[in-house]
């Protein structure tokens, strides 16, 4: 994991068992699935975790597990608790910005552990990334990957149990084949049925190293203007969307306003993570990356497996990694340091 932080293995002793703290920070989907919670519950557990519920992680106040103070609530309290090492978030959303004036920063600074959780999450990791100099995690919330029927995709599993184990370099590469859309939670649990062939596609060639920083780039957004928009020199931008089609236009402005804010002028590569698109639509990607970029000459990949699929790999944030587009590969060297500078 991060440095100040125990590694771990499955199966190991009760007292070296990990802690994992579960927070609801948006929507309230432990409290309207409550079978599929439990059963995410159930498998960190018999990962060889030891895990901590908030006090508001099964609540539900309208669109939210809770108003937006106790949110934070739950987030500091799990910080300040020393049997927790990692909070996750049950779920994402679209209200986790709502929480932001509520952190205790001095807290969270305090207690180095991590925090990993993706889509409406992304706000949650830079904030706290900028705010208390911490590598956190673009991975598995618990009602998405932990609590899928019969069990976790292999790959999210693996990829997120590589992040706190005790080896020393991580890899993220593409995956093969994803699940079909997810099935109505509502409804009896069945197995996912498999979608492939998937598609990658290196944009651009080229090697880079950078500090890693993104993820949803919908959530992104309502960083923007606010102190807890990262500065992206010289980084790795890790980027993916929730729209499971491709959306032309959306993308077009997301690319015209990058470039006008100079974004791309900083970055030492991108990565645009897996979807089920097909070639044409990802060739229109590449098109317009490629001309917003033509300055830099940067490394481009499409195709790495994180945010609205499954299975996803984690994406370690803060931290510096290796972009080999040419080998469709992230590396990173464990344990992760922050090496975040801000401007």
């Amino acid at each position: 994991m991060q440095e100040g932080m125990n590694g771990m293995k499955e199966n190991v002793s009760e007292e070296s068992k990990i802690g994992i703290g579960l927070v609801t920070p948006s929507a309230p989907a432990p409290a309207l699935f409550s079978n599929r919670f439990e059963r995410g519950v159930k498998c960190l557990e018999h990962m060889g975790f030891n895990v901590k519920r908030g006090k508001y992680v099964s609540t539900k106040d309208g669109v939210t597990s809770a108003s937006a103070i106790k949110r934070a609530e739950d987030i500091n309290n799990m910080y300040a608790d020393e049997e927790v090492s990692l909070v996750m978030a049950t779920i994402g959303g679209d209200y986790s910005a709502e929480i932001l004036p509520y952190l205790d920063w001095e807290i969270i600074r305090a207690n180095r552990k991590g925090f990993i959780g993706y889509s409406d999450i992304t706000v949650l990791l830079h904030a706290i990334g900028i705010m208390s100099q911490q590598v956190v995690f673009y991975g598995p919330t618990l009602m998405t990957e932990m609590s899928e029927y019969p069990v976790p995709p292999q790959l999210s599993k693996e990829s997120f149990l590589q992040i706190l184990d005790e080896k020393t370099s991580y890899e993220v590469s593409p995956c093969d084949s994803l699940l079909a859309k997810g099935n109505d939670w509502a409804l009896p649990p069945r197995e996912r049925n498999t979608f492939c062939p998937t598609f990658h596609k290196v944009i651009r060639q080229g090697q880079a190293r950078g500090i890693v920083l993104g993820g949803c780039i919908e959530a992104l957004e309502r960083l923007r203007g606010t102190k807890f928009w990262p500065c992206f020199k010289n980084s790795i931008m890790v980027i993916e969307t929730v729209d499971d089609e491709f959306d032309e236009k959306k993308w077009r402005s997301f690319v015209t306003d990058y470039t006008n804010m100079g974004v791309f002028k900083e970055l030492s590569g991108i990565v645009i993570g897996q979807k089920m698109w097909n070639e044409n639509s990802v060739n229109s990607l590449s098109t317009m990356l490629l001309e917003a970029t033509s300055d830099t000459k940067i490394p481009i990949l499409y195709g790495l497996p994180f945010g609205h699929i499954s299975p996803i790999a984690t994406i370690p944030l803060f931290t510096s990694a290796v972009l080999d587009a040419d080998s469709m590969k992230l590396e990173y060297n464990k344990p992760f340091k922050y090496e975040y500078i801000k401007r």
